[in-house]
């Protein structure tokens, strides 16, 4: 929390003004053993020492520790990647006030960096207009403006005692009563100093070296607070010049609710049990012709309570639907999912061009939460694959708008590696495990896990999941698949809703314009008929006028 030369200056503080207490307890301890009284003091102190310790054992226990600590800001996980590099900006700007690189000694000080902030955001959203920070809507700003007086005002109340009940009067007389008190300190100090020049100097210097640590202490505390507010406020701005603002949050989430009922009666699946789940999630399932998409869900049907048996050879895209199990039913496990799925079942590629040229796998991509590649163990080539993954990744640094999806590797058909004949997992391939012991099969599922990363170009945060599909022999699907689905859960539901937040927003203003024509409209007919009828009445006054003096 500390630097090291404000930690040395806080402890030659403390130990300044220790020393009158410290005397007074020697003296104090030698008082007591003389009259005898260390013993009666000493069971005195345990008593309440004690005491003090169990009862704040006991708020510890009973307090949330959530609610002690301060919630730093940062970067949601549904923002695509142009409002990452947005707040990158902000960042490196708040990294500057924690470093002591900003001057900010006044509230115009304050204003300036603020609008610096706000120049630097909007620039970057629309780098070519000239007058940037004003391309926002009205309704948007004062949306924002209304989240923000929200957040000031219950950050005042929980942290400022009092502010619910002094008014702006009673606070008024407090900064009065200080500037009374300052006065009538310096009056004093000035009296003790010509009573008892010697205490009055040791008062002065412990009140310098106090000063000069504190000093450096509220320093420090001003710059992570300044940082603090370069992010808060970098956060809205952010949101703000990204059109990401919801007018009305109740009929987003109305509308999320009704597309996720909308795909989940799509998709195929029993006639039992039309519920949709609270959270849900599409998975597209992509790879080459035979690579084992289909199997693989037939797999994931096995290890859930599924809606389907059996799933025929894909050629067009199927959806299905698939609930998780019931919690009642069997023990919980590290694999259960606090959601539904949407598995998009796509028909298999096989070179660049169907990959480039087909416009509806594109479109499901695009659409999707998370995205699977299969890749089969029986296939040798693997560059279709590769040239879909490179595809993948263009596709959405083409789109800066959208969330690009995690990406799953899995590692099909590890039955059909050397040797054949050898089937008895569970298999330790891990790399970490790699050594004498391991088993053929073990390194064959090693070599093939590594070689599928390789090709594939995945990243350290892009899993590749060894499998086995077959009814007899499924392994790893439950354990490995739905793990891996489950621990990339919440980033899918953020790309989820950065992408069901632009589908609001069309819909959405032609909403607001159609309710605004609806209000405005009364009031134009009745202000032009009123206009017209008195233009029309005037000029056929003059006219008749006119007429009349001829």
């Amino acid at each position: 929390m500390f630097s090291k030369r404000q930690a040395i200056l806080w402890a030659i503080t403390l130990m300044i003004v220790a020393i009158p207490y410290v005397g007074l307890m020697v003296v104090g301890a030698y008082t007591l053993w003389r009259n005898g009284w260390v013993f009666i003091y000493g069971i005195i102190t345990a008593a309440i020492t004690a005491a003090f310790f169990v009862a704040v054992s006991h708020y510890r226990r009973k307090a949330p520790q959530d609610a002690l600590k301060t919630p730093l800001p940062a970067c949601p996980e549904d923002w695509p990647s142009r409002e990452r590099e947005a707040w990158q900006k902000v960042e490196d700007l708040a990294a500057q006030a924690e470093a002591g690189q900003l001057l900010v000694n006044k509230v115009d000080d304050i204003q300036d960096l603020l609008l610096q902030l706000m120049h630097t955001v909007a620039r970057h959203f629309y780098p070519d207009r000239e007058e940037a920070y004003l391309q926002v809507p009205v309704t948007d700003v004062l949306k924002i403006i209304e989240k923000v007086t929200r957040e000031l005002r219950e950050t005042i109340q929980t942290n400022i005692p009092g502010s619910h009940i002094l008014t702006i009067n009673d606070w008024k007389t407090l900064r009065t009563y200080w500037e009374w008190w300052q006065s009538l300190y310096i009056i004093y100090r000035i009296v003790t100093a010509a009573a008892s020049p010697i205490n009055a100097l040791w008062r002065e210097f412990q009140r310098y070296v106090t000063s000069q640590t504190v000093q450096q202490t509220v320093d420090q505390m001003k710059s992570e607070a300044l940082a603090f507010i370069i992010r808060r406020v970098g956060f809205y701005l952010i949101e703000l010049y990204s059109g990401r603002v919801i007018l009305d949050e109740e009929l987003f989430q109305k509308q999320r609710a009704g597309y996720l009922q909308e795909e989940w009666k799509a998709a195929q699946g029993s006639t039992g049990d039309e519920s949709v789940p609270a959270e849900l999630i599409r998975i597209v399932i992509v790879g080459q012709l035979k690579a084992g998409k289909s199997s693989l869900v037939n797999a994931l049907c096995g290890a859930w309570r599924a809606h389907v048996d059996v799933l025929p050879a894909t050629n067009q895209i199927c959806h299905y639907r698939l609930i998780p199990e019931d919690a009642n039913s069997r023990e919980k496990n590290k694999s259960q999912l606090p959601g539904g799925l949407i598995l998009v079942d796509t028909p298999g590629y096989q070179s660049e061009q169907e990959i480039e040229k087909s416009r509806s796998l594109w479109e499901e991509v695009e659409r999707a939460d998370m995205v699977v590649i299969v890749c089969s163990a029986c296939i040798a080539a693997r560059r279709p694959d590769r040239i879909f993954v490179r595809r993948f990744r263009q596709f959405f640094r083409e789109r800066p708008f959208l969330c690009q999806p995690p990406l799953i590797a899995v590692c099909s058909f590890i039955d059909e590696l050397r040797p054949r004949h050898e089937w008895n997992p569970p298999y330790d391939w891990q790399e970490q495990n790699v050594g004498d012991n391991l088993s053929p099969k073990e390194r064959s599922i090693r070599d093939f896990v590594e070689c599928v990363r390789r090709d594939l170009e995945l990243t350290s945060s892009e899993p590749a999941i060894p499998v086995c599909t077959h009814p007899d022999r499924l392994y790893n699907v439950k354990e490995g698949v739905l793990t891996a689905i489950r621990e990339r859960w919440h980033e899918a539901l953020g790309v989820q809703r950065n992408r069901l937040l632009r589908q609001h927003r069309k819909p959405e203003t032609w909403r607001l314009l159609g309710e605004q024509a609806k209000h405005i409209l009364p009031h134009v007919s009745r202000v032009g008929v009123q206009w017209l009828t008195t233009h029309l009445i005037g000029k056929l006054g003059k006219q008749g006028w006119k007429f009349f003096q001829r």
